[in-house]
């Protein structure tokens, strides 16, 4: 991801953010995930608080799509990948302790 460090994909990879208005994205991404396009009214709430308008999820969804639709593409097809794999978001949280 162009302009973010390291440390900071990997916290957008686990949900979270430092960065308020990026948080509020973040968390409403997963939420669309977790729960099939639905989320909690306070997710939704907190997104559109920190100045995302009406049309931004329109932007969103379908990007929180593409990345449902190559995983499950990748676990039919056992396609092997081609780029360098991202560091396992379950090592590092092993890791960290």
């Amino acid at each position: 991801m162009s302009g973010f460090t390291d440390e900071q994909v990997l916290d957008i990879r686990g949900g979270k953010s430092e960065n308020p208005r990026l948080n509020a994205l973040v968390k409403l991404a997963a939420s669309i995930t977790k729960k099939q396009g639905k989320t909690d009214a306070a997710i939704a709430d907190d997104f559109f608080a920190q100045g995302y308008n009406n049309e931004n999820p329109i932007d969103e969804i379908p990007e929180v799509a593409d990345k449902v639709a190559m995983n499950y593409v990748h676990i039919l097809t056992k396609a092997p990948v081609d780029f360098p794999l991202a560091p396992s978001l379950e090592f590092l949280e092993v890791s960290a302790k």
